[in-house]
């Protein structure tokens, strides 16, 4: 199995930093970082949505599993996700996230230009690329006959929702591929040497991920 219920495997025993990933009630997949810190009880950093970070303490239906990086270097991203989930900086929702990464000592977000921002998925990528951890191999990665449509579905949502209109127009038009939960998912749980992921790598992974979650 890629990724486990807590039922068979805690929460708990996450060594400082895991991925998780649900379905949610819309049908869509939701990713998120599950992280602990000393003798803290576990908890769960995730984009629910256009300005929307959360920190919650880690609980079903998500599923888990660990980050594939070495024990000291995850010690140093627990300890960052930590300061993110205390700063609770103000995180766009968008599909391009190419360049963003995190304040390391503070956990700030710098302001991204209009169109810029995260995903659930992007997050996870965000959170590793600010210690130089490159996750994905995003060159190889195409642009899927509904990606487009897509991002208009998210877009109507977000200008319903009262997002500014320029946010919404390039979150409408944005021309990049989207990285999906699972295929980051996927990707973030195999041997860091074997970062960056491609895109054919990462879809097989997903396939296993998206099998555990049925």
């Amino acid at each position: 199995m890629a990724v486990l219920e807590a039922e068979d495997r805690p929460f708990a025993e996450v060594e400082h930093v895991g991925v998780v990933i649900r379905n949610t009630e819309s049908g869509f997949w939701h990713a998120g970082l599950l992280y602990r810190v000393a003798d803290q009880q576990p908890r769960i950093l995730h984009l629910r949505f256009h300005y929307q970070l959360a920190d919650d303490q880690a609980s079903p239906p998500f599923r888990w599993a660990q980050l594939g990086l070495d024990s000291d270097n995850k010690i140093v991203l627990a300890e960052l996700i930590a300061r993110i989930a205390h700063r609770d900086p103000k995180i766009p929702y968008s599909f391009d996230s190419e360049g963003i990464i995190f304040d390391a000592e503070t956990g700030d977000l710098a302001t991204p230009a209009a169109g810029k921002g995260l995903t659930c998925a992007t997050l996870i990528v965000a959170v590793l690329a600010t210690y130089g951890h490159r996750l994905l191999d995003t060159v190889t990665w195409p642009i899927r006959g509904d990606d487009q449509q897509f991002f208009q579905q998210i877009a109507g949502i977000m200008q319903a929702n009262g997002a500014a209109a320029d946010h919404v127009l390039a979150v409408a038009g944005n021309a990049l591929a989207r990285l999906r939960p699972p295929e980051v998912v996927g990707a973030a749980i195999t041997e860091s040497d074997t970062w960056p992921v491609s895109f054919a790598a990462a879809e097989e992974l997903a396939s296993q991920v998206i099998a555990d979650l049925s």
